[in-house]
């Protein structure tokens, strides 16, 4: 099986087949997203006993999704065949006749309904040796399988990481254009509130110092800067970068690195009361949105 070194995504889907001397077995593996591991097995009675060895190899490739196997067993020879109790068959029928005459219900009682359910198929025990027999097939076959999931899901997460780091440049390119603006939004902050000052001043006939107007326009600048924002925002770009080339298992970090974005922008967009700040900055919250979307997808 191929050795987990990409970034891959969650979704993936896998079947094969194979026959040794005791059965016939055919496995389909499916994956989805999900936030851990959940693995839901359907598999015959007689083979429930493998469902922890099937886990453990489902569990060397796949760290996250919720993961269904499907396996069908058909029995070749004496080794797990099965024989049908007529005696739960015949109770079966009698117990449905009657449902079906007291409450007055259409349909047929057929030997398929009859065979479903439990209890009416009897299988015969499989020995140590054979059970061991069958769990090298299976091993085999449910790997093959396997295999093939995981390749989809290498497939799929190249493009995932192709579409995130088309979004993380958009970043990028936007966080470029507000670090381009900010100098100038400042200084034209700044003289706006020294007219909005002195605009109140002169109506209400205040006098203040000079010192305290500077310092009262310093204080309001400093809570309107964002520097430390563009700069957290460049050190998440960096990290989420160093993420998706590395891969593995960074689904997790990968939405952390998302989520803390996405935080910044919002901080940022309370800051700064600029028009083309405020532009800026809203479309990097709407590309931080689409990363968001996009990283529950990687495993």
């Amino acid at each position: 099986m191929a050795k987990k070194t990409k970034l891959r995504s969650m979704t993936g889907y896998g079947r094969a087949d194979g026959t040794n001397h005791i059965a016939s077995i055919y496995v389909e593996i499916r994956s989805v997203n999900g936030r851990g591991f959940r693995l839901h097995a359907k598999l015959p009675p007689l083979l429930t006993c493998l469902q922890p060895r099937i886990e453990k190899l489902i569990r060397s490739v796949c760290s996250r999704g919720n993961i269904e196997v499907y396996l069908s067993y058909d029995p070749l020879g004496r080794g797990g065949a099965g024989v049908f109790d007529s005696a739960a068959l015949d109770f079966y029928r009698s117990q449905l006749e009657d449902i079906k005459q007291e409450l007055d219900v259409p349909g047929e009682i057929t030997i398929e309904l009859l065979a479903s359910l439990p209890g009416a198929l009897q299988t015969n025990e499989l020995s140590e040796q054979e059970l061991e027999d069958l769990w090298s097939l299976v091993e085999k076959v449910a790997g093959e399988a396997l295999d093939r999931l995981d390749q989809m899901r290498m497939a799929e997460g190249e493009a995932l990481r192709v579409n995130l780091d088309a979004l993380c440049s958009e970043v990028r390119h936007l966080l470029a254009s507000v670090s381009e603006i900010v100098p100038e939004a400042r200084e034209d902050y700044i003289v706006r509130m020294q007219k909005r000052i002195n605009d109140i001043l002169e109506m209400s006939g205040a006098q203040i110092q000079p010192g305290d107007l500077i310092r009262e326009i310093a204080i309001f600048t400093e809570r309107s800067d964002i520097s430390e924002e563009l700069a957290r925002l460049e050190s998440h770009l960096e990290q989420f970068d160093t993420a998706l080339e590395t891969g593995g298992d960074v689904g997790r970090r990968l939405e952390f690195l998302a989520q803390e974005m996405h935080r910044e922008a919002n901080t940022m967009g309370g800051k700064v009361n600029d028009v083309q700040l405020s532009k800026l900055v809203i479309d990097i919250k709407a590309v931080v949105d689409r990363l968001k979307e996009q990283v529950p997808n990687a495993e």
